[in-house]
């Protein structure tokens, strides 16, 4: 099961990648490109949580009535 699971998120997140492709290619290499699409989308993650985060802060401006 974690092997159709893998493959189902590379050809959803990874663009380029077929059904096809993955289940045939050798698993070290499919593992090698998994952890690389893995970090790849933890770090766009991270990033959009900062920005979040300084856009939270600077968005607190306070107005006179």
């Amino acid at each position: 099961m974690a092997l159709h699971t893998q493959i189902f998120e590379m050809c959803h997140y990874g663009n380029g990648f077929t059904v096809d492709a993955l289940y045939t290619m050798p698993t070290r290499i499919r593992m090698f490109y998994y952890k690389k699409l893995s970090d790849t989308l933890k770090e766009a993650n991270k990033k959009t949580e900062s920005v979040m985060k300084e856009s939270k802060r600077a968005g607190k401006v306070r107005i006179r009535k």
